[in-house]
């Protein structure tokens, strides 16, 4: 219970984070870069830490490849991550980010065999509509021209927003990229304990893999086409960043292996979607129309529908399905 719980915390931290790096103008790829090069210091120094204190550490090539392709991902996801705050803000992103992690369970099921009874496979089902739902009819597309990164965290001069229409296709693009890269990261994450045989052992490892390949591409990226210098408002942004990216990664290892993916992942996401909602219009100001509320609405019903039958006695979850089916039912037909 207590990974679970800081994992909530440290993943509404790091996107907050990288949101507040975003608005604040200062350049969100230096920013991530820090934040990568950050974690995989402090993971490599907590795998050190870890066997001078006498506890095994080893890296198995499962774990190896998964940390590769997992710090691979991480750094092209950041592609999409921003391209989805410019279009939808925090709040819709975290509701997308979250139901690609839900989709995972599918994965599961079929893969490892875990149950999906009628109530889930309900919400599974709701998942197309409440991405229809949350994409915006018109989305204007920032072009935001950096202001220069001064000390303190401050950004020197003002950052010149230009807007224009966005494409259709585009942002029909990032949205389903958002959620369906996020379904990858998960399946990688539950598989790597599955298949290592001593991965108790190895887990450290794996996480330090994973923030060594990320930060070298992420520092590569900004070395290669962003030549300048950065201020100290780039490097406290992206180091709070990788803190708490270290922190998701260890705790949503620890809590998917005591809780199990179809419990742990449904009940993370609706944790973490109103959290970074409520912050998102209460700090951020964010506009959300009431098409996407309803969206929103959906997602979390999504959530709770794949982790009410974990709740519910046998049977009792096929008879809620039966009541939501005559319910709408009922519904169009008025």
């Amino acid at each position: 219970m207590v990974y679970f719980v800081l994992n909530i915390l440290a993943t509404v931290i790091f996107f907050q984070a990288l949101r507040f790096g975003q608005v604040k103008g200062l350049s969100a790829m230096a920013v991530s870069a820090v934040n990568y090069a950050v974690g995989a210091v402090l993971s490599i120094g907590l795998l050190i830490g870890a066997a001078a204190l006498g506890y095994e550490q080893h890296i198995t090539w499962v774990a190896f490849m998964g940390g590769v392709v997992m710090g691979v991902l991480f750094y092209l996801y950041l592609l999409v991550l921003f391209r989805a705050y410019d279009f939808f803000g925090v709040g819709i992103t975290t509701a997308l980010i979250q139901m690609g992690v839900t989709l995972a369970a599918i994965f599961a099921w079929a893969v490892y065999g875990e149950t999906i009874d009628g109530v889930q496979w309900a919400g599974l089902a709701m998942i197309p509509v409440a991405l229809l739902l949350m994409r915006p009819r018109d989305v204007e597309d920032d072009c935001v021209e950096e202001a220069a990164d001064g000390g303190g965290g401050v950004a020197i001069g003002v950052a010149v927003t230009r807007k224009k229409k966005a494409g259709w296709l585009a942002v029909t693009v990032v949205l389903l990229l958002t959620a369906l890269v996020q379904t990858l990261f998960a399946i990688i994450h539950d598989a790597v304990p599955r298949f290592d045989t001593d991965y108790e052992h190895g887990f450290l490892a794996y996480t330090s893999t994973i923030f060594v390949f990320a930060g070298v591409l992420n520092v590569g990226h900004v070395l290669l086409f962003e030549r300048k210098r950065y201020g100290i408002g780039t490097y406290s942004v992206g180091a709070f960043a990788g803190v708490a990216n270290l922190g998701v990664c260890v705790c949503f290892l620890f809590a998917i292996d005591a809780i199990g993916s179809t419990i742990f992942l449904p009940t993370n996401s609706v944790a973490i979607i109103a959290v970074n909602i409520m912050i998102a219009r209460m700090y951020w100001r964010e506009p959300i129309s009431r098409r996407q509320y309803v969206g929103l609405a959906c997602s979390l019903l999504v959530i709770v529908l794949m982790l009410v039958s974990g709740v519910l006695g046998e049977g009792e979850g096929d008879e809620i399905v039966r009541l939501i089916e005559g319910a709408s039912m009922r519904f169009f037909a008025v």
